[in-house]
């Protein structure tokens, strides 16, 4: 049977071996701060007690399962490295977007720049094309066999015709015909047997004999040849009395200004004359779309028709399914050269999978983008690795100093700290240990103190 014990004797045998030591109880307490406290029992002896009837009890322990109001509470470690991650990451990512966007709209300007230089210079191949046929025109309404009166009267009509033939048709070889017609558009002479048009109620004729001023038609479909053509007609003066006496004109098959755009075009990118007035392609190195509406392979192009400048734009090809960076310009009046309602586009596939075999407009802002995506996944990566490198660190000190203090407060008191370093994490360590050896000597102090108040008692 376990006997009973004075309390007070306890006590004062308690404060008698404290005082011996030099240790007050508020010193006592501040000692004991991982919340160790000492229970006596009197007679019953617990799992945790001593066989002298003594329980420790070490800190509250908050289960590890414990979650936070707001969810799964966070280690110190997973928000140490979340921060340097993040920290890491973001400046990466930010920069290498503002780096893309800048190398893109650079990038950009510079393609629709070279786009719009190269269909200017196809619009100015075509005019100046253009230009030497129309300079032919006026050349030919010049000859003294067709203004001089004198001449006319002596010279007949088949070498009027041979003149036609050995100057222009064989040396040129761009026209398929080429006529002098009276004022009301029967034939005064013509180019071997070719057959020829009716011109007299033909605008461009109308406007030459109102306007005595040379004239180009648009592309019309000539019933005698059976092709798309382009006429030029110019007036005849009489050299001396300055009256209109006929008109010659020169037919030439549209087909005949494929050479430039051939040239142009190179078998890659799409290219097309469309004639403002009724908004049909009638010139493209696309021939299955020849005499189309543009909208009709264009449904968003329409302002092309419009367009008083050269420019881009992006649509949609109704025809080959895909976007297309759309480069224009309206052909520009140059010289005496009558008004031209066309407009040179041309149109370079942005479709990633239809290159190399197609030229892709974007290929270079693509090509920059995949850089830019690999170079900064790398980099987040290795920023990443750093970073959790630098979480282990930092935080094993105080991870493994929170595991100490743990430990101690579960009663075990031998529990140190291996010291690496100077700096404030080593000085933790260092307190934490010596707090660890006080609060040990303590203990093994309070119980020979113990032994001493359980003899005195027996």
């Amino acid at each position: 049977m376990v006997k009973q014990f004075d309390k007070s004797i306890y006590n004062s045998e308690i404060n008698k071996d404290l005082t011996s030591q030099g240790v007050s109880k508020d010193r006592y307490r501040h000692h004991a701060e991982l919340d160790s406290v000492i229970n006596v029992t009197r007679t019953e002896v617990t799992e945790n007690s001593n066989q002298d009837g003594v329980e420790l009890i070490g800190s509250t322990k908050t289960p590890s399962s414990s979650k936070s109001s707001g969810g799964l509470k966070l280690s110190l470690k997973t928000k140490v490295t979340s921060l340097f991650i993040t920290l890491g990451t973001i400046p990466v990512l930010l920069i290498g977007s503002i780096a893309y966007h800048l190398a893109n709209q650079s990038i950009t300007e510079e393609i629709s720049q070279n786009n719009i230089a190269r269909v200017v210079s196809l619009e100015d191949n075509l005019k100046g094309f253009i230009q030497d046929r129309y300079a032919d025109i006026r050349f030919l309404a010049t000859l003294p066999v067709f203004t001089n009166s004198s001449q006319q009267q002596t010279t007949s009509l088949s070498e009027r015709q041979a003149l036609l033939l050995n100057r222009y048709l064989d040396i040129y070889q761009v026209y398929d015909s080429i006529a002098v017609f009276d004022l009301t558009g029967k034939v005064i002479a013509k180019s071997n047997q070719t057959p020829v048009d009716n011109p007299s109620s033909r605008s461009y004729f109308e406007q030459v004999i109102k306007t005595k001023q040379p004239a180009i038609s648009q592309p019309i479909h000539s019933d005698a040849s059976g092709q798309l053509s382009l006429y030029l007609a110019a007036p005849v003066l009489d050299e001396n009395t300055k009256k209109l006496v006929a008109v010659i004109q020169s037919r030439m098959p549209i087909q005949y200004l494929q050479d430039s755009i051939n040239l142009m075009g190179s078998g890659r990118e799409e290219l097309y004359l469309i004639n403002t007035t009724n908004g049909k392609i009638f010139l493209s190195n696309q021939s299955n779309i020849l005499n189309q509406p543009l909208t009709k392979v264009f449904p968003d192009a329409k302002e092309l028709l419009t367009a008083d400048k050269p420019d881009t734009l992006v649509t949609s090809n109704r025809v080959k399914k895909h976007q297309d960076l759309l480069a224009y310009t309206p052909f520009s009046k140059i010289n005496d050269l009558p008004d031209l309602p066309w407009v040179a586009v041309m149109a370079t596939p942005d479709a990633i999978g239809r290159w190399p075999r197609y030229a892709n407009a974007f290929l270079p802002q693509r090509q920059l983008l995949l850089t830019l995506t690999l170079g900064t996944s790398l980099t987040t990566l290795l920023v990443a690795a750093v970073a959790v490198y630098l979480a282990n660190r930092l935080t094993s000190p105080l991870l493994a100093a929170t595991k100490a203090v743990k430990a101690l407060g579960e009663g075990e008191l031998d529990t140190r700290l291996e010291l690496v370093g100077t700096d404030e994490l080593g000085v933790l360590g260092s307190n934490i240990n010596r707090m660890a050896s006080q609060l040990q000597t303590l203990v093994a102090n309070q119980q020979a103190s113990l032994n001493k108040a359980q003899l005195f008692a027996d």
